[in-house]
């Protein structure tokens, strides 16, 4: 029975990935509108990394700070427990990067198909880009 949860949530993982790849496919498909959105976009973007970039920084000195206090203080964190601890933080830190980027991308994209379509338009580029985001949480 527990074997059978393990490939339960294998098979969720995996689904999930694959719908944030389609999203992010759809979400980069639709058209970035004009000249000046491209370049806010542009703009957007590069401030959202950079800050990303500077808190990621802080936040690693944390994760290590906390890896050498499990792999020091708990039993079972030595070492595979402080390993996992830093495994995690890097994924994490890996998914907000790159929902940061789709996030923004669809920014833009949403713009533009409001300007164009209207709401009905608009709506699924904006979800496709937040479900993203989330599908990688």
């Amino acid at each position: 029975m527990t074997e059978m949860f393990l490939y339960i949530a294998l098979a969720a993982g995996l689904g999930a990935l694959l719908l944030a790849v389609y999203y992010t496919r759809a979400v980069l498909a639709a058209p970035q509108g004009n000249e000046k959105m491209v370049e806010l976009s542009s703009a957007i973007r590069a401030g959202a990394m950079a800050f990303l970039r500077r808190e990621y920084t802080w936040v690693s000195v944390f994760v290590a700070v906390m890896a050498v206090l499990i792999a020091v203080l708990l039993e079972w964190g030595r070492p595979w427990g402080a390993v996992a601890y830093v495994f995690g933080a890097v994924l994490s830190a890996l998914a907000g990067f790159v929902g940061m980027r789709i996030a923004t991308a669809a920014n833009a994209r949403t713009t533009e198909a409001a300007r164009t379509g209207g709401i009905p338009a608009a709506i699924p580029v904006a979800f496709r880009g937040g479900a993203r985001v989330l599908a990688l949480r």
